[in-house]
C-alpha cells in the first residue's frame, strides 16, 4: 500500500532548497492559494515553518504574483527574516529589507533584529554595523536589545572602542543601559586593554 501524499504544503516545501525552481514552489502552493490568501496569518505560519530562506522568499513571491493575490504585510516580512536569522543568511536578509522599502513597508525593530542576528551568526559584524546604522534612517530606532546585540558583537571581535562608542550612542538616545550591557562594555575594555 502506497502512502498518501501529504496535503500539507509545508511538508513538501521543507524538502526544497535554494536550487528549487519557483515553478515547483508554485505547483505545491496552487491548491492552497485561496486558503492562504484569505488568511494572512496562515501565510505567516507557513513562512515561519520553513527552514530555507530562499524557498521562503519564493513562497512570498508566488503568493504576491497571482495577480496581486496576497497583500504582503510586516508580519510576513518579519517571518521571512526569521528564517534568514536561523540560517545566518545575512545577504538575503539585507535584500529583503531593501524589498520592504520598495514595497513601502516600514521595517521596525522586529524586522531588523533577525537581520542583525543573521549577520552575527556568520561573524559578518561589519554588515551588522552598517545595518544597525541604517536603522535610524529607516524610522526604526534601535532599542536596548539592538544595542546589546551590537555591543556583544563589538566585544566578540575585540573592538572595545566600538563597544564604548555604542554605549555612548545608546545613552545619547536616552536609552538606559542594563547592567548586562554595562558589564559587556567593561569586559570588552578589560579584554582590549589586556591585549595591548
Amino acid at each position: 500500500m502506497q502512502p498518501r501524499p501529504s496535503s500539507d504544503p509545508l511538508a513538501k516545501l521543507r524538502e526544497f532548497n535554494e536550487h528549487t525552481p519557483t515553478q515547483h514552489v508554485k505547483e505545491v502552493l496552487q491548491p492552497q492559494l485561496k486558503r492562504l490568501v484569505s488568511n494572512p496569518r496562515s501565510i505567516t505560519a507557513l513562512l515561519k515553518g520553513l527552514s530555507c530562506p530562499d524557498v521562503a522568499l519564493k513562497v512570498l513571491d508566488v503568493l504576491q504574483d497571482g495577480a496581486g493575490l496576497a497583500k504582503v504585510n510586516l508580519f510576513h516580512f518579519s517571518a521571512l527574516l526569521g528564517v534568514c536569522e536561523r540560517r545566518g543568511s545575512w545577504p538575503l536578509a539585507i535584500k529583503i529589507l531593501s524589498q520592504m522599502r520598495a514595497a513601502r513597508q516600514v521595517a521596525d525593530v522586529l524586522c531588523y533584529m533577525p537581520a542583525l542576528r543573521a549577520c552575527q551568526k556568520t561573524s559578518a559584524w561589519v554588515q551588522a554595523l552598517r545595518l544597525f546604522q541604517s536603522m535610524s534612517q529607516s524610522q526604526a530606532s534601535p532599542d536596548a536589545i539592538c544595542y546589546n546585540a551590537m555591543i556583544g558583537s563589538a566585544k566578540a571581535v575585540g573592538s572595545w572602542p566600538l563597544a564604548v562608542a555604542l554605549l555612548a550612542q545608546m545613552c545619547g538616545a536616552s536609552i538606559v543601559p542594563s547592567s548586562i550591557i554595562a558589564g559587556t562594555v567593561m569586559s570588552a575594555c578589560q579584554e582590549g586593554m589586556g591585549k595591548s
